[in-house]
């Protein structure tokens, strides 16, 4: 029995949250809070973390909460993490914080991308098929370690 009320107490929760940003979104409110990408080396690479952010699409939807809107940037992080090491940034870490108060809340992500890892020689060897060079793979030496490019040369 307690098991149900529990159950039935997280719902009700979960609904006053989410009818809490609805009536807010409803109401015309204007833009809850920005989001700022701090550190990123790139612009295509913040564009395309903006992208996978869902802090960044639902800041026009207030969180009931500045609590509430902090844990959105912690869920971002390790979508964030996973865009900068597909581009080659292995050693990359992304903190969040909240700064400003009412009408100029902000959620900053300090990003520490961290050096690219770029490849360096690569070889092949394989007996008795001869595997394909470096040069015929397209990755020249240098090249940023980016997914992209070990996913195409794999085709």
């Amino acid at each position: 029995m307690p098991e149900t009320r529990r159950k039935w107490a997280r719902a009700l929760v979960v609904a006053g949250v989410l009818l809490a940003g609805v009536r807010s979104f409803a109401a015309g409110e204007p833009e809850a809070y920005r989001v700022r990408f701090l550190g990123v080396p790139e612009r295509r690479l913040e564009r395309e973390l903006r992208a996978v952010s869902e802090a960044e699409a639902l800041r026009r939807v207030p969180p009931p909460s500045p609590s509430f809107l902090l844990l959105r940037g912690k869920d971002d992080v390790p979508r964030l993490l996973e865009i900068l090491r597909s581009d080659g940034y292995f050693a990359a870490r992304v903190d969040v914080r909240q700064v400003g108060g009412d009408g100029r809340r902000r959620l900053v992500f300090d990003v520490a991308a961290g050096p690219r890892y770029k490849i360096g020689r690569v070889e092949a060897q394989s007996d008795p098929v001869r595997p394909p060079s470096a040069r015929e793979l397209e990755i020249p030496s240098g090249t940023p370690a980016r997914a992209a490019y070990v996913l195409e040369a794999e085709q």
